[in-house]
């Protein structure tokens, strides 16, 4: 039945919702500004250790390929996070008759541009013209703090579209489950209301049937009482000299053709 399909496919929807929040946390985290400032504090220890700070650029070379390196990571965990939500949605519109469709993943290839252009705007500043003043105090702190505002804008900017894209593919999902478990309730509220309809009309149906057969039985009874006048009608006793005679015969009325209308012509005929 569609309730048990619907239970059957919870399961699978909390596997594929918590692949997709380990994956999308990862790719977060290596977008985060915390990792962004860890890589440039590592950048300003390296530089620090060397003689005279000479070792910077090395140090910036190693923090470019650092954060290219965070950007390959998040990129391959949106590409498993595409795939494991394309997958799931084709498994469950074919099963369970869902309408996903997985929406279309980031691109991260602006960031990686816009990384290059920091890279070479700032990586002037370890050329042999102008590395003395890294030697100056004060210097590196303040350069490191305007590369890390950069640095961050690039990788902020990178991880709100991630999170909405993250945030869109899951809200689909949601919404669809949202529809179907409102559909389910309701046929279930509709079913039951009908189970009530059904069984209420089941006892109007018996109330009915015992009012007709009791309307029978009277119309039996009325018909054995017309049956009983009618005998009682045709046996109605007849009255004789002695009272009641039932069995003689009613005489039947002499009737005079001829009526005689002189009293005296009859007494002088006698």
């Amino acid at each position: 039945s569609e309730a048990s399909a619907f239970e059957e496919c919870l399961p699978r929807l909390t596997a594929t919702r918590a692949v997709h929040s380990r994956l999308l946390q990862g790719a977060m985290k290596d977008l985060s500004s915390e990792r962004v400032r860890a890589e440039v504090q590592r950048m300003q220890a390296d530089s620090e250790a060397s003689l005279f700070r000479l070792g910077a650029g090395k140090a910036f070379a190693q923090l470019g390929q650092r954060l290219s390196g965070l950007m390959d990571s998040a990129d391959q965990r949106i590409d498993e996070i595409d795939e494991v939500l394309s997958a799931s949605h084709r498994q469950m519109n074919a099963e369970f008759g869902f309408a996903l469709a997985a929406a279309p993943k980031p691109s991260l290839g602006g960031y990686r541009r816009e990384l290059k252009r920091i890279e070479l705007a700032y990586g002037q500043y370890f050329g042999l013209s102008k590395i003395w003043r890294l030697s100056e105090r004060g210097f590196l702190a303040q350069f490191l703090q305007v590369l890390l505002s950069r640095l961050r804008v690039v990788f902020e900017n990178a991880a709100v579209e991630v999170e909405l894209w993250g945030k869109t593919s899951t809200s689909k999902l949601e919404s669809q489950l949202r529809e179907r478990r409102r559909a389910l309730h309701s046929r279930r509220d509709a079913f039951g209301r009908i189970q009530m309809a059904g069984e209420e009309l089941e006892r109007r149906i018996q109330e009915v049937e015992g009012q007709s057969a009791h309307l029978v039985q009277l119309g039996e009874r009325v018909v054995e009482s017309v049956d009983g006048l009618r005998i009682l009608a045709a046996t109605v006793p007849r009255l004789s000299a002695t009272g009641l005679d039932a069995a003689a015969p009613e005489a039947a009325p002499k009737l005079a053709l001829v009526h005689n209308t002189n009293p005296q012509a009859t007494r002088g005929a006698a």
